[in-house]
């Protein structure tokens, strides 16, 4: 706290307030769960990944995987929205799967603005469904995207047949508009921001009357498209209520 007021004097009662709200909550997830790295291999590429679960599980747990946004804009599995999201989850009993995709921050390939990434979602999914020891209920599995991560969720969604739920957050609009969502019967979220410029939360909505129920939408005042680090707790809480319903 004395560091960000040193590097902001004039910080506002309401920034500060939402730092020390943020600084109880990493205190308190840290208490409540624990992490593995993992390698695992999408086709023949080798894919980095922290798999974080609640400390306290005895045996599956409902689980979330996790894409990240474009590297354009932080994208990596320790953007803060994903890793907020994971450490949330955990709290609440939720196991979580989040991962660079290929070409990103260790794992190999090249990331080619997101050719074939489907696969390394694919690949997420299989694991967590194979592998007894990722503590997930195969049968209670979450898929999450942010931004780019969304995009390729809606783009091939018809590849996911194994997820329960969707929970897609500043998704593109032109991937919302051509996506096959707009005839899946399994249950959605979506989640803008109230200022975002490049996934207008009006514009989401506005296509959201045309997708089958049940579909959700939660907007999150006064942030962007990049969900500055004070909103992740807003952005966190309904996709933590979502994931457990």
């Amino acid at each position: 706290i004395v560091s960000v007021i040193a590097s902001n004097p004039k910080i506002s009662f309401r920034k500060l307030h939402c730092c020390i709200l943020l600084l109880q909550f990493n205190e308190i997830c840290e208490k409540t769960m624990h992490q593995l790295s993992i390698d695992f291999y999408s086709k023949k590429l080798s894919l980095i990944g922290l798999i974080t679960s609640p400390m306290e599980s005895l045996g599956s747990s409902p689980g979330m995987i996790l894409c990240h946004p474009h590297p354009a804009l932080g994208g990596s599995m320790h953007n803060g929205v994903i890793t907020a999201i994971s450490k949330l989850g955990s709290e609440s009993g939720i196991a979580s799967l989040r991962f660079n995709f290929r070409g990103i921050g260790g794992s190999e390939g090249d990331f080619e603005n997101g050719k074939d990434s489907n696969e390394d979602v694919k690949a997420a999914i299989n694991l967590t469904r194979s592998w007894k020891g990722s503590g997930f209920d195969k049968n209670n599995i979450v898929l999450v995207g942010y931004s780019f991560g969304a995009g390729v969720i809606l783009e091939n969604i018809k590849n996911f047949k194994h997820v329960r739920s969707f929970i897609l957050i500043a998704p593109p609009i032109s991937s919302l508009k051509n996506s096959r969502i707009h005839k899946d019967k399994r249950p959605k979220l979506f989640i803008g921001g109230q200022n975002d410029t490049i996934s207008p939360s009006v514009e989401i909505q506005r296509e959201l009357d045309k997708i089958r129920q049940p579909v959700k939408f939660s907007e999150i005042p006064n942030v962007g498209h990049s969900m500055e680090p004070l909103s992740l707790i807003h952005i966190s809480e309904p996709t933590r209520r979502y994931a457990i319903s």
